[in-house]
This record gives structure tokens, C-alpha cells and sequence, in this order.
């Protein structure tokens, strides 16, 4: 068993901090310690879903190469592909309406707000409070500029860790991010 419980707070998301929650048997964790393992479980996992949507944001610009190529290039395209959703939808076996939503989240969100990114791949954030503001803040729905968007991001996300996704949409919304075009 990982023997500090409570240092468990000061480590990152990361493989470290995989290590040491996969070393914890929860059943020997004292009763005072489960909220701090419970807290380190779910910054680990917010870290993998910030990792995934920038797996998802990946594939969605991978450019499908000819035959003659080897398979080992690497070729992006500048926006997501059209066939995206699909292969997407294949490699994860989702419907092509889930696989389209999540390619639409992930780009936003690694493409669009990147304060939005790190605090998710740091673990500040879940991945619902990162679809909360990639719903308000999306560049294509939202009405603002990219420095308006940033601008409204450099405010609410230091904050978002302590609040609900109604509170934070409330803020979103109130900050001028809840018009729509």
C-alpha cells in the first residue's frame, strides 16, 4: 500500500501519481484519507480525459496519406476532416453522432482554449466543466473574438476548480459568453 495518503495532494496528475493510486488498497484507507485518495482519483482522471480529447483532436486532423506511403509520416491538416468523425467512430466503436460531438469537443478545447487544456490535463478541472466552457466558448457559436474568448478563459478558469458546471455556466453566461450569433 502507498504509504502517505495525504502526500498524495502534492503530486501532479501524472504517471507518478498513477503509481500511487494503483498502490492504495481502499479498503485499508483510513476514513479521514478517503476524500484526499477520492480528490487525487479524479485529478488523474481529468489529466486521462485531457489526454484523450487531445488524442480525439489528433485523429481529427490526421490527413489520410496514398497507398505508396509507408504509414509512418506524420501530415496534419490545419482544421478537422471531414472523414474524422468516422474513423473516430470506428477505432471507438460510438455512433457517428457521439463520435462527431466528441471531435467537435476536443478540438475546441484543445484547439481553441487552451487555458481550458492545461487546467484539465493539470487536473484543476473535469471534463464536464471543460464541456461547459467549450459549449459557451466555442469560436464558432459564441459571438467573441479569440482575445475576448481568452480574455473571459484568464478570468474563470483559475476559479472554475470551485464551482459547479451550473455556477460556472452562470458565469460564462454573465461574462458575455452566452449569446449566440
Amino acid at each position: 500500500m502507498f504509504d502517505d495518503v495525504m502526500g498524495l495532494a502534492d503530486l501532479p496528475p501524472g504517471v507518478e501519481l498513477a503509481a500511487a493510486l494503483s498502490a492504495i488498497d481502499l479498503a485499508t484507507v483510513p476514513n479521514r484519507d478517503m476524500a484526499e485518495v477520492l480528490r487525487a482519483h479524479a485529478r488523474q482522471t481529468a489529466h486521462h480525459q485531457g489526454l484523450l480529447l487531445a488524442a480525439l483532436a489528433e485523429v481529427g486532423r490526421t490527413v489520410a496519406l496514398d497507398d505508396l506511403v509507408d504509414g509512418t509520416h506524420v501530415a496534419r491538416s490545419a482544421e478537422p476532416l471531414a472523414s474524422a468523425s468516422g474513423e473516430i467512430a470506428a477505432a471507438l466503436t460510438l455512433t457517428q453522432r457521439r463520435a462527431d460531438n466528441e471531435l467537435s469537443l476536443a478540438d475546441t478545447v484543445v484547439h481553441a482554449l487552451p487555458r481550458v487544456f492545461a487546467a484539465l490535463l493539470a487536473g484543476d478541472i473535469d471534463r464536464s466543466k471543460a464541456w461547459v466552457f467549450a459549449d459557451h466558448l466555442g469560436p464558432d457559436t459564441c459571438g467573441l473574438s479569440p482575445a475576448q474568448i481568452d480574455a473571459v478563459c484568464a478570468r474563470l478558469v483559475p476559479l472554475a476548480p470551485g464551482w459547479t458546471t451550473g455556477q460556472l455556466a452562470a458565469r460564462l453566461w454573465r461574462a458575455g459568453a452566452g449569446h449566440r450569433p
